[in-house]
Formats: C-alpha cells, structure tokens, sequence
C-alpha cells in the first residue's frame, strides 16, 4: 500500500494483511479500519488503526504500509 492509498482509506473499509492467513490458512487475514490519523506538519507520516474479531486492535504507521492491502491477496 503507498501513502497516498493509506491517507485515502476510510472507516469501516477492509483492509488485508500481505503475509499472515486466517485460521484456514487458505485466505488472508482481514481487519476493518477505525482511523486514519494524519499530521499537517509532517505529511509523509501516517497511522492506521484496525480492529480484527471482537478483541484485536493493532495500529500500523508509515513504516509498516507494505504489509497492509486493499485487495484480498490471492495464495
């Protein structure tokens, strides 16, 4: 995922994890976006945070976007 795609997302939308699977090891992990935090001082930097599942709550920043996905990975 770039920046501009991460500065773009939305609540609610789904993102997926690049490298992680589900528990059938057959599709990718999946989280729904709760924020997108931003800063105008520093525009390169970003933080998303996610929420998988009834418990799991993660953030992911700028330097993490590579394992973030828009589109389900097909393994």
């Amino acid at each position: 995922m770039t920046l501009t795609e991460a500065k773009n997302l939305r609540r609610g939308q789904t993102v997926y994890h690049t490298s992680k699977k589900n528990a059938n090891g057959k599709t990718a992990m999946r989280a729904k976006v709760t924020s997108v935090k931003t800063w105008k001082r520093t525009p390169e930097r970003v933080v998303i945070g996610v929420k998988r599942g009834l418990y799991e709550y993660a953030k992911f920043n700028e330097l993490e976007l590579d394992q973030l996905s828009t589109v389900e990975p097909i393994y």
